[in-house]
């Protein structure tokens, strides 16, 4: 089933309760993660939704001047990582825009196995030059797309900052969306394995996940991460899964 059909689905059974965003926001967040879709998946980081974005912050466009590989890169402005307005205030002009960082820290982890000295580079707090903490954005999602890593979200509607949506509902948004059109684009991808982020996305996926047959391991939500030595285990956990086996293929032949 197609995007737009599965939003309907979800609109036509919860949308006179909730407050979905329209679809034009839904293909936008859509667009935005195609765009650093790598060519060969190998690993899928799969984690549970977007953030609610208003049509006043969608309106805003964002444009890339001075930044080399964008082009055809969307324009219009949803609260996702891989959309690079999301907490750069030099690209766009959304009052309330800070980005989810943890994620960052995933991708940084995902990349680098010294990963705690590489989080400064995307960090806000760390890297106050706006230019070039975006550059060093749009480095890191060049190589998870060099390496074959991309971020996928099992509801297509945000649903993690909606306070009146209850667990049942969230968990068959969830179920709809998996079985309309998330599972088909996961497993069109041809993956090596699956990174769940989150228990819960797990617990309500667990027997789907299974029937598609694809190798999958289950990491905490970014923010869920307190203690830090749970952190850098989890964070090295996300290094080992992502490049296991392209550090054997590099064992077997050092030329690679």
């Amino acid at each position: 089933m197609s995007l737009e059909n599965t939003y309907l689905s979800i609109k036509e059974k919860f949308g006179r309760s909730l407050n979905l965003e329209p679809f034009c926001i839904v293909k936008a967040v859509d667009d935005h993660r195609n765009f650093w879709k790598p060519k060969n998946v190998r690993v899928v980081l799969l984690a549970e939704s977007h953030v609610h974005t208003l049509m006043d912050e969608y309106n805003n466009s964002m444009t890339y001047e001075g930044f080399e590989g964008l082009e055809g890169c969307p324009s219009n402005y949803v609260k996702l990582v891989y959309c690079l307005g999301y907490g750069e205030k030099s690209l766009v002009n959304v009052q309330e825009n800070s980005c989810t960082s943890q994620f960052w820290k995933i991708f940084t982890s995902c990349i680098h196995q010294n990963f705690h000295s590489e989080f400064k580079k995307i960090l806000v707090t760390k890297t106050k030059n706006q230019n070039q903490r975006l550059q060093n954005k749009i480095s890191l999602l060049e190589k998870m797309k060099e390496k074959g890593i991309w971020l996928v979200d099992a509801s297509i509607v945000a649903i993690n900052e909606t306070s009146k949506l209850s667990p049942k509902i969230k968990d068959e948004i969830l179920k709809i969306s998996w079985k309309q059109y998330i599972s088909k684009v996961i497993t069109d991808s041809h993956p090596e394995k699956i990174i769940v982020i989150g228990v819960n996305v797990s617990k309500i996926l667990k027997n789907d996940l299974e029937e598609i047959d694809i190798p999958y391991d289950i990491q905490y939500q970014p923010q869920g991460i307190r203690d830090p030595e749970l952190g850098k285990i989890t964070f090295e956990n996300y290094y080992k899964w992502c490049n296991s086996s392209l550090e054997q293929k590099k064992a077997q032949n050092p030329n690679l």
